[in-house]
């Protein structure tokens, strides 16, 4: 899942949630524990996840539903995403294998390799471009965390939310992330991206 921590520019808002299991135990983390066993999580050897995408500007909204699943060996990164909803688009492929990227068109029933001339441009009408599912960042190496707020979840546990900012020397585009996670069992987060290393909000 990486590549939903890629540049992000323009307007736009999204919001991912994401559901694994995880055994932690009941106590209280750090911001940076919390970070790496996110971190941990989503680079493990493979996983699955579903999510809900929604880009906002202040004339349209388009919501997104995508299933991925993603795969690490020594040598590259493989994932595949499938778009689920909304049904124009369901059955839309996209398959990256290192740094190449191939999308299935269900429509026309074809399969195109990316070619640079098109790595810069939109992903799925997002503010994401196809050159951000092929680069990579680490939430452990590339950003500072520091929790901003906690609270008792209803079910148990503890809701933190963290505050991710970009090191001086991290290829970052914008100025921080909010990130929510409740520490038992699930982990379900909700990203607010901020932009351009300014206090803006994207949403």
């Amino acid at each position: 899942m990486r590549f939903l921590y890629k540049a992000l520019s323009g307007l736009g808002f999204i919001l991912i949630g994401l559901a694994f299991g995880l055994s932690l135990k009941a106590q209280s983390l750090s911001a940076e524990e919390l970070v790496k066993k996110m971190d941990q999580l989503m680079r493990g050897e493979s996983s699955y996840s579903r999510m809900r995408m929604s880009i906002h500007n202040p004339d349209w909204s388009k919501p997104r539903e995508l299933e991925m699943f993603a795969y690490e060996d020594k040598n590259q990164e493989k994932f595949f995403i499938r778009i689920t909803a909304p049904a124009r688009d369901r059955g839309t492929g996209f398959l990256k294998i290192g740094k190449n990227l191939w999308m299935f068109v269900p429509g026309t029933e074809r399969v195109m390799k990316i070619p640079p001339s098109m790595m810069r441009e939109s992903w799925m009408g997002s503010d994401f471009t196809n050159d951000d599912l092929v680069r990579e960042s680490s939430l452990v190496k590339d950003y500072i965390p520091k929790i901003i707020t906690t609270e008792t979840h209803p079910q148990g546990g503890m809701i933190y939310q963290l505050e991710l900012v970009p090191k001086p020397e991290s290829a970052i585009i914008w100025g921080k992330i909010l990130v929510w996670v409740w520490d038992q069992g699930i982990f379900r987060f909700g990203n607010n991206f901020l932009m351009n290393r300014k206090n803006q909000s994207t949403r």
